[in-house]
């Protein structure tokens, strides 16, 4: 009996600890009991999130319903349904919570309303109207101010800032400080580092046919304490298989089927994760703040409830498969297209210089004279002839050499001495040129007769 209570027992505090562990590591929050289904809008659309970072407050927008989250607990403090006003353009997928100045906003992602939240009802604060022009803009907050960047309207992209002006209570444009701005574009995303919003993927019109899209593969950031924009260049990864986001302040992550692609715009480097179960089951863009990821999950069953789970970014981030530069700056396409043109230059100037200092310590026989360096010497004409005959042709024999001296007349032997004479004058003449201290004109006996000498060049100096 003892035995069978102290199984119970451990067992129970087995499962107390395994519960713990998986309380620790995930947490989770059900924030609707089913999948939205729809034909116009995906999940992205359906939830949507602000953070008072004040108070630690997460919002979810989801469907009708706005749910409020304490971070700190990771636990849900209400939800209700959100009362529209009674205008015919607004509905709950195109409004979008910020939270600034200390209230929950709702902006409108086509015009320009924006509403702040009562209670449960929402209350108009502008003195615009839905213009269109900046439809799926991005939207961010900065300094307590609520702006917009590009946006589609009218069979074009927008290419600016816009921002919410409470004196107004209209929209002003953010005039840049420099000529160079990036092409309009719509559903682009943007990553905020201090002053600096980086703008990345989305799309743009083919300047040729309006009523097309293409994806933008350019890379820009706009510095706002000096309103200028720069370009950074093309992206290296591609963004057409990219369907979700993980994204915070100095934060984001695209995902696709296969990969997790987390960017670092400061250090313009992209590390790529394998995906995992955990990756599979998100179904709307998620987010991280203060060292966790809330992940919006749900498995594959169409009536399962979209849960939200609060995880460290390792239980995601697992396997590292590759670390890859973001975009290809245009100084460094620059810089390889000068090295590629100026390599081959390069070579024939070395080849050049090559040969030249190659011909500087060779000897060159000229009209009669003897060449090294800058040094001249003129020779005597049967000394010319000996150099310019070996210098033709490999070696010579004593009999070959004997035929460019003209003294016939004098007795074989005499004339022979008279060759080895000019042969030893020659090489002391070349070493006193040069300054090498070795014979230029070498003897050695005939391959074909041990009796005959064969002379030939050192042509290695020639």
């Amino acid at each position: 009996m003892n035995k069978v209570i102290k199984l119970l027992i451990g067992l129970g505090l087995l499962t107390f600890v395994n519960f713990s562990a998986l309380q620790l590591f995930s947490q989770e929050i059900i924030i609707s009991q089913n999948q939205f289904k729809s034909k116009l809008y995906n999940l992205n659309y359906y939830i949507k999130t602000a953070i008072d970072d004040k108070s630690k407050l997460l919002y979810v927008y989801s469907g009708d319903t706005l749910i409020t989250i304490n971070l700190s607990k990771f636990s849900e403090l209400g939800r209700f349904k959100l009362k529209l006003p009674d205008l015919q353009e607004v509905s709950h997928e195109v409004l979008f919570p910020k939270f600034l100045k200390g209230e929950l906003y709702f902006v409108h992602n086509q015009g320009g309303y924006l509403f702040r939240l009562s209670n449960d009802s929402l209350v108009r604060v502008d003195n615009s109207y839905n213009h269109k022009m900046q439809c799926d803009a991005s939207i961010l907050v900065r300094d307590d101010t609520l702006y917009k960047f590009g946006g589609y309207g009218f069979w074009s992209n927008r290419n600016f800032f816009t921002y919410f002006n409470y004196s107004t209570k209209e929209w002003d444009v953010v005039q840049p400080f420099n000529q160079e701005v990036p092409p309009g574009v719509s559903f682009a995303d943007t990553y905020i580092d201090k002053n600096k919003i980086y703008v990345f993927n989305g799309l743009y019109q083919d300047e040729w046919d309006y009523q097309k899209s293409k994806e933008l593969d350019q890379i820009w950031v706009f510095d706002f304490s000096s309103g200028i924009w720069k370009y950074l260049g093309k992206r290296k990864i591609s963004a057409s298989n990219y369907k979700m986001k993980i994204s915070g302040e100095n934060y984001f992550i695209m995902m696709d089927k296969t990969s997790l692609f987390k960017l670092d715009f400061p250090k313009n480097r992209t590390y790529i994760y394998r995906s995992s179960s955990l990756s599979s089951s998100i179904v709307a863009n998620s987010i991280y703040y203060s060292g966790y990821m809330y992940l919006f999950t749900a498995n594959s069953s169409s009536d399962s409830p979209i849960i939200l789970q609060k995880v460290k970014e390792d239980m995601l981030l697992q396997e590292l498969k590759d670390v890859k530069r973001i975009y290809i700056s245009p100084n460094r396409i620059y810089y390889l297209l000068l090295i590629i043109i100026l390599i081959p230059f390069l070579g024939l100037i070395f080849w050049i210089n090559f040969k030249r200092n190659k011909n500087n310590k060779r000897i060159i026989l000229k009209d009669g004279e003897i060449k090294y360096q800058k040094l001249v010497k003129q020779i005597d004409d049967p000394s010319y002839k000996i150099l310019k005959a070996l210098l033709d042709k490999n070696e010579l024999d004593t009999n070959g050499l004997l035929e460019l001296i003209d003294n016939k007349d004098l007795h074989y032997s005499h004339r022979t001495r008279v060759l080895h004479q000019l042969i030893t004058e020659l090489n002391l003449k070349l070493t006193l040129l040069t300054g090498i201290n070795e014979d230029f004109i070498l003897v050695k006996k005939s391959e074909l007769d041990k009796r005959i000498k064969s002379y030939y060049l050192n042509k290695s100096m020639f």
